[in-house]
């Protein structure tokens, strides 16, 4: 998914959620779309994953194309490895809200 096809599908679907995934080992990160409790894709550049060396880049991404909120979501090396969900539910890895 490219920066026009996240900005049309964000705007058209209520019931989805755009994901700030942090990289643990590498401190990149990652912009991820997920409609409700369907498929996901990641933002992509040039037919590869997007990766953003902070933060502020990628609130400035997604403020240009008119996303306001996402959440903040940590992954670490080994749930990459073993292709764990980067979606946490415990209290100390829970996602974290972004409005921006």
């Amino acid at each position: 998914m490219n920066l026009q096809q996240l900005q049309q599908a964000a705007s058209q679907k209520k019931d989805a959620e755009v994901r700030v995934i942090r990289h643990n080992d590498s401190q990149l990160y990652q912009v991820e779309y997920q409609q409700g409790e369907g498929e996901r894709w990641l933002l992509k550049r040039c037919g590869k994953p997007q990766l953003f060396r902070s933060l502020d880049a990628v609130y400035d991404e997604l403020r240009h194309i008119g996303i306001r909120q996402a959440f903040l979501v940590q992954r670490g090396g080994k749930d990459y490895v073993h292709g764990y969900d980067a979606h946490y539910h415990g209290a100390m890895t829970a996602t974290v809200p972004l409005a921006f």
